[in-house]
């Protein structure tokens, strides 16, 4: 909380609030590998790689022509213009969620926009950005299941995504469940369609993305499982990039650029709701 509060302080000091928006600060020198630090690479190399979701609409996936639509494929795009002079330079790499960590680790990609929730063993292994999105879980059944809660789950078989922190959560949740990870959402949802799993645990923007478009399928509780922050991730150590990020953040949903972009991808309500959870968990007004 004490760095948000700095960022947040940094971003007025510096004069980024003007009356038609928000100024950009000062660019960097171009050098390749200065200081080691990614901002220099992703300049020198003239666009940003950014790792994403492909197969969780509405926050990333990939559309019938194959190009990469939703919510933190915009944020990259958001992202890119500040970098690049109003200019999006983004190359998308699609990432499952068990290669998350390891792709930022080893290099493979600058940034991670995913529903990257901010747990103490992933803080052990790269940077967070500040919270970007507040978010939990839902559970969801076929429309004529008699699962009803989460104690209902109780030697039923639930779905989840192989690496993901709804593997952990749903055996705290009900432990006497049968969990069946599966490598992406649309082999799990398969699996609910055929009768195969009882149940999909999965997160819930996700989930009622699902529900508005297969009317046979059902939430079981409109209550959030365990809603906590997520940023974005990146390489552990690297503050001057980790800054350039967490100050371009701030000042879009300072702008209302942030909030515009909820209410894309989420609907006017929903947007509100996460945009409110948000700016609540990061004490923004």
């Amino acid at each position: 909380m004490r760095r948000i509060l700095f960022l947040l302080l940094l971003t007025a000091a510096l004069g980024y609030l003007t009356g038609e928006g928000i100024a950009q600060p000062a660019k960097a020198e171009n050098q390749p590998g200065k200081g080691g630090s990614i901002l220099h690479a992703v300049k020198a190399r003239g666009k940003l790689i950014a790792g994403v979701t492909e197969n969780e609409p509405p926050l990333g996936f990939l559309d019938k022509d194959g190009a990469f639509k939703g919510f933190y494929i915009d944020i990259a795009g958001a992202l890119a213009k500040k970098i690049f002079d109003g200019k999006v330079k983004v190359e998308f790499v699609g990432v499952p969620v068990e290669k998350w960590l390891d792709s930022l680790k080893t290099g493979k990609i600058d940034i991670l926009l995913a529903p990257l929730f901010m747990t103490e063993g992933r803080e052990k292994q790269i940077d967070f950005s500040v919270p970007c999105f507040v978010s939990g879980a839902l559970i969801l059944v076929e429309k004529n299941s008699k699962i009803r809660n989460d104690q209902d789950l109780a030697g039923k078989s639930v779905a989840t995504i192989r690496g993901s922190i709804w593997e952990t959560i749903i055996r705290e949740l009900a432990p006497q469940s049968k969990p069946v990870p599966f490598p992406h959402n649309r082999d799990a949802l398969q699996a609910l369609e055929e009768h195969k799993v009882d149940a999909f645990l999965q997160l819930d923007v996700f989930v009622f993305y699902m529900e508005e478009k297969d009317r046979n399928l059902r939430i079981v509780n409109l209550q959030p499982i365990r809603p906590s922050p997520a940023g974005l991730g990146l390489r552990k150590g690297d503050k001057e990039w980790l800054d350039e990020v967490d100050i371009a953040l701030l000042k879009m949903m300072r702008s209302g650029e942030y909030s515009r972009l909820l209410e894309k991808w989420f609907g006017k309500v929903r947007g509100e709701f996460l945009d409110m959870a948000l700016r609540k968990e990061i004490k923004l007004k």
